[in-house]
């Protein structure tokens, strides 16, 4: 039987969702500021990474929750998400901790390359069940709409780690070879959220295939609000799911 923690309610799951990808958004935003907010370049993506670590465990934990409410009722996929939760921050700490070289550079690479390759994985899972609850269903949920945002944020994070893994088999393709970890990883999600806002990006010495993956990350991300509200606005809206 799959673990059980009482956090139920499909409203309420949807809503701390949306608020723990906002923090991993914030938190992106704040530490690739570090060396200016706090004076100090090291220290920074330290808390950053910590801060992100322990957003993450809290948004798997309510993924699956709502998971749960959604039908899904494999005991054994949601467990494995529930010890991949507290298995991987636990290791990711350890391995990324800044005292002491737990292991070679080749070895990070792949470990981290394997942690990002399953965090894009359950991302697009998630945007697959929510997306299937907002069409299926007859009516419009204020459920839906907080759903709706939550996955464009996914989608965000999505390409973060997709960028992640690229620069982490091939380093400098955004321009710069950043420090493998952290560091690395705020660049990657700092330029997805540039490609998907159309703002002009600050990594102008790119590589082409990651330029052209941000046009791609765009036009999903153009195409999905356009299909979702046509979605959202066709429905009659009903007061929200308990």
């Amino acid at each position: 039987m799959p673990l059980r923690f009482q956090f139920r309610g499909k409203s309420n799951l949807y809503g701390r969702l949306l608020l723990f990808v906002l923090f991993i958004c914030i938190t992106v935003l704040i530490s690739s500021e570090s060396a200016f907010l706090l004076g100090d370049p090291v220290v920074g993506p330290k808390i950053g990474g910590t801060v992100f670590s322990l957003l993450l465990v809290g948004f798997l934990f309510y993924t699956v929750e709502l998971l749960k409410v959604l039908g899904v009722t494999n005991p054994r996929f949601l467990n494995l998400i529930y010890i991949y939760a507290v298995g991987g921050v636990v290791g990711g700490v350890y391995i990324a901790n800044p005292f002491v070289d737990v292991l070679s550079y080749p070895a990070k690479q792949v470990v981290y390359s394997f942690f990002h390759i399953c965090n894009a994985t359950l991302y697009l899972v998630i945007c697959r069940f929510i997306l299937q609850d907002i069409f299926r269903s007859e009516e419009t949920h204020s459920d839906h709409i907080w759903g709706a945002i939550v996955v464009y944020f996914l989608i965000i994070i999505f390409f973060g780690d997709l960028f992640e893994i690229i620069t982490l088999a091939r380093p400098g393709l955004l321009g710069q070879v950043y420090e493998i970890g952290w560091p690395n990883y705020i660049q990657c999600l700092m330029y997805s959220m540039n490609a998907i806002s159309g703002i002009d990006s600050v990594y102008p010495e790119t590589h082409n295939l990651i330029k052209k993956l941000s046009v791609l990350e765009s036009i999903i991300g153009n195409l999905f609000l356009v299909v979702i509200l046509g979605r959202l606005l066709s429905h009659p809206l009903r007061k929200r799911t308990r």
